[in-house]
C-alpha cells in the first residue's frame, strides 16, 4: 500500500500506527524520521517483519507552515536555561 502524508491532513505516526501490522514488510522515505519518531512507533516497528529506512536530504523540502506547527520543542526557564518539551533515553534507542 503506497500513500501520502502531509503531516496536515494526515499524520505520518497515526498514518503509520494505522498501517503496520505485525510480520509486514515496510519502506519509510523521509528527510524526518527521527529517534522521537522511533520511540513514539517502536512497538509497531519493532514487530514488523523487514523495516527499510531510506532517509532524503531535507534541503529541497520548503519551511513549515508555523501557523500549523505544533508547541515548540523547549521552553525558557526563568535562569535563562532550555526545558525541553521531551525528553528521552537515546542510547537504548539507538540500539534499537
Amino acid at each position: 500500500m503506497t500513500f501520502v502524508v502531509d503531516n496536515v491532513t494526515r499524520r505520518l505516526g497515526e498514518a503509520l500506527r494505522a498501517r503496520i501490522a505485525p510480520g509486514a514488510r515496510l519502506s519509510i522515505v523521509s528527510a524526518y524520521f527521527t529517534i522521537y519518531a522511533w520511540s513514539d512507533l517502536r512497538r509497531e516497528l519493532e514487530e514488523a517483519g523487514d523495516v527499510r529506512f531510506l532517509y532524503g536530504d531535507p534541503r529541497g523540502v520548503g519551511a513549515p507552515d508555523p501557523a500549523e506547527a505544533e508547541g515548540r520543542a523547549f521552553r525558557l526557564t526563568e535562569d535563562g536555561g532550555l526545558d525541553p518539551a521531551r525528553t528521552l533515553e537515546q542510547r537504548p534507542l539507538a540500539r534499537a
